[in-house]
């Protein structure tokens, strides 16, 4: 004699699978973007630029900010340290990205005159980059190297552990400890990190 399935062991056996598949999805949006496709697009300033290739150098950084966020724009002197440090001698390269449809290249430079950022700035009004990197939050830093791979992918730093709770100084600087690595010819410490920061609307 063939034993069914009951309905309360078929609805278990449904739910587990519903559960796998939400299991397999989340884990996929969370998984930092693999070989995006290089976009040329005009910086703020009308210049062609590739933000997601490296152009020679061994690290290509992409930075997405928001020009209203307390949590982006409180990074702005870390930001610029980090450009200074490791840009200087062309080893690697910085792109700024605002990911938003409203915000006019005007307010954009505006913005980048008061923090004095000196890197090329981007309004990705269309999300073509957002998408491609799969970009969350702001602030949110990716980091690509020669071959496209994006070696990592999340905060600068944790000197925010939570929306409200703000250490005195960061305790793990993970931008800098990956580009440490990447120009030292070593894996880079944590792939994939957490952003504490501002939601990117779809």
């Amino acid at each position: 004699m063939v034993r069914t399935p009951s309905k309360s062991a078929a609805s278990l056996g449904l739910l587990l699978l519903l559960s796998a598949v939400a299991w397999s999805a989340a884990s996929d949006a969370k998984r930092p973007a693999t070989r995006p496709a290089d976009q040329p697009v005009k910086d703020v300033e009308g210049r062609l630029c590739h933000p997601l290739s490296t152009g020679g150098a061994k690290a290509a950084v992409v930075f997405f900010l928001s020009h209203d966020c307390p949590i982006s724009n409180g990074y702005s002197p870390e930001i610029n340290r980090i450009c200074k440090e490791f840009g200087g001698d062309g080893k690697v390269v910085f792109h700024i990205v605002h990911p938003y449809e409203k915000l006019s290249a005007d307010e954009a430079r505006k913005h980048a005159k008061e923090f004095a950022y000196t890197v090329p700035v981007i309004v990705d009004a269309d999300k073509q980059l957002t998408r491609s990197l799969r970009a969350t939050t702001t602030p949110q830093v990716f980091v690509l190297t020669p071959d496209g791979e994006v070696a990592y992918s999340g905060r600068i730093d944790n000197l925010w552990s939570g929306f409200g709770k703000r250490r005195t100084e960061p305790t793990v600087r993970d931008l800098r400890d990956s580009l440490s690595a990447i120009l030292a010819g070593k894996p880079v410490p944590n792939r994939s990190t957490d952003s504490i920061g501002c939601p990117i609307e779809p």
